[in-house]
């Protein structure tokens, strides 16, 4: 028997199936510009500057962090020398959500223009958005346009947009998938000879359990691309490595990706360093070298207790320096990588030297670090990136690596369990505490409410910003600051 619905039910099959298709044409159809409008005024509140110059430096951030946010700044300053003139506009593009601790609180008012890409079906839609609201034309005479990442989920778009708006800036196809895999960079490297750690990309535990049955422990397992130091365990076991695994596979990471694989290393005895610089036409500028101080903590795997630069005056300093460059020219030249910034983690083995464990192609510090770095070291960070863009001549002139005015250093405070609060007084405790030393107190999460216990920066409750006259000093602060977290002096003894 036939329904008495069948033609109500295909009539609304009818209406749904045109409302689709005139949904889709008018997302294609509708002008890009009008869209971005739109965008711009729901996310900065503000209808966005005009052009006002024919030839206008450009600068779009692409998920900016607070890091970011810095870098807009920064280039505007280098740019108009201080000034508020209209020869240069920045534009922020948001592609997807990044970490928590990247995008709370951000506020995106100091840029003209602001495009989110849900509202574009695909990379090419919105580049069409921004050459019809930016001017038509991108090359030679026109407008100059260059792209940098804010944080890690933004490689992908930074590359293909600018292929779509000729930015010229770009490194070799072949670089996109070393950057979007720490996995494959790592891979292509030990192919050639340089050294890095044993690993594999496994999907399911099996695989993982065959590379463990002939590497000896301990490993470490995380996600082939995220950031942060999230879900980076140290498992000392098969039953450690297996909870691991099994806690992270098919899972979201900080960055927002969906963990379809893991990638499952060898330990490499030895300290931790990023030779952080920025390119151009494969010529590296070296604006700071970190080093980092880790801290074990069970159940959260790795986290970083403190982050300090490096002085290319010290003694002590610069024979890890004179190992760390030449590898990290190797591995650049290895990728094929020759333009935009770069952060590589690199473990430096006493006897065996310097093994590369990851490369990332942004600058280091979603919170702003490189800033504060700059701002303590006298190393012109933001004025280098800025002549990387628009005056590439320019940054060749300048060394390939500088003097510290003065020590810098970030110490994390932890989280050591659940439910803790952090003391009251914290901010005035620090101020008494450390003196001039402190240049800059940085909440992550909610201090007025219970703590979740330290697992990566997304639960790390503060990081705190320091100067020091030399490395001595620092070291002292440093030591200090680390005796009052193992006390728990940081924290409410309610």
């Amino acid at each position: 028997m036939k329904s008495p619905f069948r033609h109500l039910r295909s009539d609304l099959f009818s209406h749904i199936s045109l409302c689709t298709y005139a949904l889709f044409f008018l997302s294609v159809m509708l002008p890009p510009s009008a869209l971005a409008l739109k965008q711009s005024k729901q996310r900065s509140g503000k209808c966005p500057r005009a052009l006002s110059a024919p030839e206008q430096n450009i600068l779009v951030v692409v998920n900016p962090s607070s890091t970011g946010k810095y870098m807009e700044g920064g280039i505007r300053h280098t740019e108009t020398n201080g000034s508020k003139e209209n020869n240069f506009y920045s534009v922020a593009v948001i592609t997807r959500p990044s970490p928590s601790w990247v995008f709370d609180g951000l506020n995106l008012d100091g840029f003209d223009r602001v495009y989110d890409m849900d509202d574009y079906l695909s990379y090419y839609h919105l580049a069409e958005a921004m050459k019809a609201d930016l001017g038509s034309k991108t090359g030679k005479g026109g407008l100059n346009i260059k792209i940098v990442p804010g944080t890690q989920t933004a490689i992908e778009a930074h590359t293909k947009l600018g292929d779509l708006l000729n930015t010229g800036q770009q490194n070799q196809p072949e670089t996109l998938p070393f950057l979007l895999s720490k996995g494959r960079a790592t891979e292509a490297l030990g192919k050639k000879n340089i050294r890095v750690p044993k690993q594999v990309e496994a999907t399911e535990e099996s695989e993982m359990l065959r590379f463990l049955e002939n590497t000896p422990g301990p490993w470490v397992i995380k996600p082939p691309n995220s950031s942060g130091g999230d879900q980076v365990v140290k498992a000392y076991t098969v039953k450690d490595a297996l909870v691991a695994f099994r806690n992270s596979i098919r899972q979201m990471n900080a960055d927002r990706n969906i963990n379809h694989s893991l990638l499952v290393q060898e330990f490499l005895r030895g300290k931790e360093y990023a030779p952080n610089g920025i390119m151009v036409n494969g010529v590296p500028k070296f604006t700071e070298i970190i080093a980092y101080d880790r801290v074990e903590v069970m159940g959260a795997g790795n986290l970083y207790k403190s982050i300090t630069v490096l002085d290319p005056n010290s003694l002590e300093h610069k024979e890890i320096i004179a190992k760390l460059i030449p590898y990290t020219k190797r591995v650049l030249e290895a990728l094929g990588f020759k333009n935009g910034a770069f952060h590589p983690e690199i473990i430096l083995d006493p006897e065996k030297g310097p093994a590369l464990v990851e490369f990332n192609g942004r600058m280091a510090g979603g919170s702003g670090l490189p800033y504060f770095i700059s701002r303590a070291t006298g190393v012109p960070i933001m004025e280098l990136l800025a002549k990387s863009l628009y005056r590439p001549r320019s940054f060749l002139e300048h060394p390939e690596m500088y003097s510290l005015q003065s020590q810098v250093a970030a110490f994390l405070i932890r989280c050591p369990k659940e439910g803790l609060m952090m003391r009251p007084d914290l901010e005035p405790f620090l101020k008494n505490t450390l003196g001039k030393a402190l240049m800059k107190i940085i909440p992550y999460v909610d201090l007025n409410k219970p703590l979740v216990k330290s697992i990566d920066l997304d639960t790390t409750p503060v990081l705190v910003v320091l100067k020091a006259r030399d490395a001595k000093r620092m070291t002292r602060i440093l030591d200090s600051l680390e005796s009052i977290q193992t006390s728990g002096g940081f924290f409410s003894s309610t």
